[in-house]
Parts: structure tokens; C-alpha cells; sequence
């Protein structure tokens, strides 16, 4: 399980909801960081419960609306599993926006310290590696033909995006380890 399954069943164990509030929630929790739809997220609550991750928990009314309620989920114990089982995986993409990584600290919570600080860990040795190949291998150059200009700046946008991830990453892994899991709000150590 990974992608929006993840984070939606991620939301609805943070907090028993209905797939409605869910979409709103992860729109104030990702921002501009990740774009899904109502749909998106509907068909991803399905997905769940039909996998036996989340099931109907009773219903909210619904006031001004043709249906008179909204179906209201919790996760279930498949779902728990489930779920410690995708926040302890490290994840070594170096897709930014739509990392697992960046997914699973949306949602973390401070006993997900360690896992989070593992995947911040893998994530920065596959940016190192990705450039440390790149320093060893032939750049395309700026100039001349339109085919080597347009490689050289797909090149130059992957090498500064690595750049800017790992400059991340190392902040990320900067702050976190500086967090006490064992501190109820899981605030920086003293």
C-alpha cells in the first residue's frame, strides 16, 4: 500500500471521518504540496474498505443536502497493520512532492520518530548516490542543437531539484532527530 490509500487511510486513523472531511483534511494538512481530488479520495476510501482497512462507523447528518447522512469511517486492525507496517518502510525516491516520504511526515506522529528519521536517512543516500553518478558521468552541454539544450536543461532542472531535496533532507533530518518521541506533543528536547 502506498500513494493516497496511504494517506487517506492514514487520515481517517488520526481521526474516525467521512471521505468529505477527509479530501478537506489532507487540503489543509499538504497544501500545494499534494493535489487530489474529491474523487480521488472517495475512490481511495472505497479501496480500503473494500480491502478491509477501514469500515462504516455510523453516519453524520448532513444538513441542506439530498442525502439526509454521511457514511462516517475508522480503521480497522487490518488498517492498523497495515498502516505501522507503510510508515516503517524507508523510502529512498527522489520524487519530492509525491514521495512516500513527504507523506508519511504529513501524517507522523511522535513514535514515528525513528522510521521517519530511517526514511530521511535512505532518501538523502539516494540523492548522494543519483548525484555522485551524475559528477562521474558526461553532462549535456548548453548550446548547439535544440536535442542538447533541451537535455542539458532537463539535466540541470533533475541535478538542482536533487540539490534542493537534499538541502531538505538534511534540515528534515536536523529537526526531527531533535524531537523527544517520548513528549506527549512530541516537542523539540531541552
Amino acid at each position: 500500500m502506498k500513494g493516497l490509500n496511504a494517506v487517506v487511510l492514514a487520515l481517517v486513523a488520526e481521526q474516525r471521518g467521512y471521505a468529505y472531511g477527509v479530501f478537506r483534511l489532507l487540503e489543509e494538512r499538504f497544501g500545494a504540496a499534494y493535489q487530489a481530488s474529491r474523487s480521488h479520495v472517495y475512490i481511495a476510501m472505497r479501496a480500503l474498505e473494500k480491502a478491509g482497512m477501514v469500515r462504516a462507523d455510523g453516519f453524520a447528518p448532513i444538513r441542506g443536502a439530498r442525502r439526509n447522512h454521511r457514511v462516517m469511517y475508522v480503521t480497522t486492525p487490518r488498517g492498523e497493520r497495515q498502516l505501522s507496517a507503510w510508515k516503517s518502510v524507508p523510502d529512498a525516491s527522489a520524487e519530492p512532492v509525491r514521495s512516500e516520504l513527504v507523506r508519511r511526515l504529513a501524517v507522523a506522529t511522535p513514535r514515528d520518530r525513528d522510521a521517519l528519521l530511517t526514511g530521511v536517512e535512505a532518501a538523502r543516500g539516494h540523492c548522494l548516490a543519483l548525484l555522485a553518478a551524475d559528477a562521474r558521468g558526461k553532462r549535456p552541454r548548453l548550446g548547439g542543437s535544440w536535442e542538447s539544450t533541451r537535455d542539458a536543461l532537463v539535466h540541470e532542472y533533475g541535478v538542482r531539484g536533487l540539490g534542493a531535496q537534499l538541502a531538505w533532507l538534511n534540515e528534515v533530518h536536523s529537526i526531527v532527530s531533535q524531537l523527544d518521541p517520548d513528549h506527549v506533543d512530541g516537542g523539540l528536547s531541552t
